[in-house]
């Protein structure tokens, strides 16, 4: 295996500075993340997507409706509204541990808590003797 040997005509100086500004150009590159979505091959009808709302610069969850013909895909958010003709771009394709995730969040948001909170009781080991059932009158 050879090593890589700098020559000796490069200054020190000159290295460091290369360091630097791939350092610089990694940092602004994860700072200032392109949003790649997913090629238009790879999207089909009734898939679960994720949109990029540049307004409220968010992702909002929905599937796809209908794959137009200029590239562009119809959308049903999960907020029942709908949206026609989006760009391709915009659109990230949800991978099926992410739909497991959501769905566990979900439910975990569904949890209903009781009206009123039952304390333990103090003494558990105490047995508790049965109310008596009232009799019925002829």
């Amino acid at each position: 295996m050879r090593k890589f040997k700098i020559p000796k005509n490069i200054s020190w100086y000159y290295i460091f500075a290369f360091a630097v500004i791939v350092s610089l150009g990694i940092f602004l590159f994860s700072f200032f993340r392109i949003r790649e979505g997913s090629t238009a091959s790879e999207l089909k009808q009734w898939d679960r997507v994720q949109v990029w709302w540049d307004v409220d610069e968010v992702y909002y969850k929905g599937n796809i409706s209908k794959v137009n013909d200029d590239g562009t895909f119809n959308i049903n958010y999960d907020d029942k509204t709908t949206e026609d003709n989006v760009d391709g771009n915009l659109i990230k394709k949800i991978k099926r541990r992410q739909l497991i995730q959501s769905d566990q969040e979900q439910d975990e948001e569904e949890e209903v808590e009781p009206d009123e909170e039952v304390e333990p009781d103090q003494d558990q080991d105490q047995e508790v003797e049965p109310q008596p059932q009232p009799q019925p009158q002829p």
